[in-house]
């Protein structure tokens, strides 16, 4: 029995040594800055977010993904976010079940888990500016 492996791992892991990260350039040559940041910052301002880098790479990525999701400009999704965050619901419990109730109250509280849960789209600010958005577009 032989203490090295059949397979030489050379052959198979050109970088196979432990301080090589395997990169073939310098990462820090294609540092680009994140050109939704600045919309991040304000919609994080507008809501009393911290604007701590955490925070904003998450609504940086709640501002993208509204974007896409309603076909809309980047600007036109950050309005759109810091307009339902700035709306505060009035939650009639005869009138809604207790679990529409419950998500409708949990939509007033704008913190990094509103952003993550996309809350914004259940607020009735959200669907007047998407109505407007699709008519101007129209």
């Amino acid at each position: 029995m032989t203490t090295t492996p059949q397979v030489r791992l050379g052959a198979i892991y050109p970088n196979s040594e432990a301080v090589s990260s395997g990169k073939t350039e310098d990462c820090r040559a294609n540092t680009r800055p994140a050109r939704n940041l600045p919309l991040a910052a304000s919609v994080a301002r507008q809501c009393g977010i911290v604007p701590s880098w955490p925070n904003l790479q998450l609504i940086r990525l709640a501002i993208e993904s509204e974007a896409d999701y309603s076909d809309i400009s980047l600007a036109n999704a950050a309005a759109l976010i810091a307009a339902a965050a700035c709306e505060v619901t009035i939650v009639d419990p005869e009138r809604y079940s207790f679990q529409a109730a419950a998500l409708l109250r949990k939509s007033n509280i704008v913190n990094r888990f509103w952003f993550e849960d996309a809350l914004w789209r259940h607020k009735q600010a959200y669907q007047n500016m998407l109505a407007r958005l699709q008519e101007q577009s129209a």
